[in-house]
Formats: structure tokens, sequence, C-alpha cells
């Protein structure tokens, strides 16, 4: 996943990479990463490494003031783009199956998809984590987005 922030910087979700042996069995994979780019001139600003090995994170998002970034791993975590090396933190625990933030407000949301024939659920949260509000929706939801 790639997102720009605010200042026109890029932030890049390398979720990891399988390592094989010869005949193709999976026997490793790389650390799951979370970089900064300048959108100025490409140089990597910073990089930090997401979970432990073996953990593959999904979906990034940036709130509309560049200041957070969240990603999905086992939960949706929080992680300072000022100062990266303070740590992330799950702020939403649980298992999603997409991630999106307001353009203008910064509201989380996120959709939770029990199976591919039951009815998904979107749920509402402020950027600290609190919820706010549940909808029932289609089946298999996979985002929200904006006009």
């Amino acid at each position: 996943d790639l997102e720009e922030d605010a200042s026109c910087d890029i932030c890049g979700l390398c979720s990891f990479k399988s390592l094989y042996d010869d005949s193709w069995n999976i026997i490793g994979h790389t650390d799951a990463s979370l970089c900064r780019l300048s959108g100025a001139d490409g140089h990597v600003e910073w990089t930090t490494q997401l979970g432990v090995n073996g953990d593959h994170p999904d979906d990034l998002a940036i709130s509309p003031d560049g200041e957070m970034i969240y990603f999905n791993l086992a939960g949706i975590h929080a992680l300072s783009a000022i100062q990266p090396e303070s740590g992330h933190t799950v702020i939403i625990p649980g298992n999603f199956h997409s991630l999106d933030i307001h353009p203008s407000n910064g509201e989380i949301w996120l959709t939770s998809v029990p199976d591919f024939v039951s009815s998904s659920e979107v749920l509402r949260y402020r950027p600290s984590g609190a919820l706010i509000t549940t909808y029932q929706s289609g089946i298999g939801s996979n985002g929200v987005w904006w006009p």
C-alpha cells in the first residue's frame, strides 16, 4: 500500500515477502515495515519494523493532517508520522477487512466481513479509537469512499 500525506511525502507499507527453498516450500518471511519517502526527491526519511517476523499487516491510511499513520495488523494500529521511533499502538482491537480515513474529519471507518454469504458491518470510530456507530452493509464490503 502507498499513501501520500499532507506534505506530499509518501508512506509505503511493505507487508512481507515469503522466502522459498529450491522446492518452492516456504521457509520464512521478511520483516514487515513502514517507510516514508520524501515527495521532493524520493529519499527514505525513515523506516520502522511492524510487528514480528511473519506478521502480515495490510491497509494503510494517513490522517488528514498527515500526523498519524494507521494500519491493520490484528487490530488497527496508530503510529506518529512525526515521531515514528515512539512505536505503534493498537487503538482498535479486532479483525477488519478494510481501513479508510475520512478525508476531512479523520474518522476511522472499518469494514468487518464475517464470511462472504452474510451481511458485513461498517464501523465508524473517532481518531482516538472510540466507537461512534456501526452500520449493516452488503456481503463482502471492502471499503468506504466519499465523494
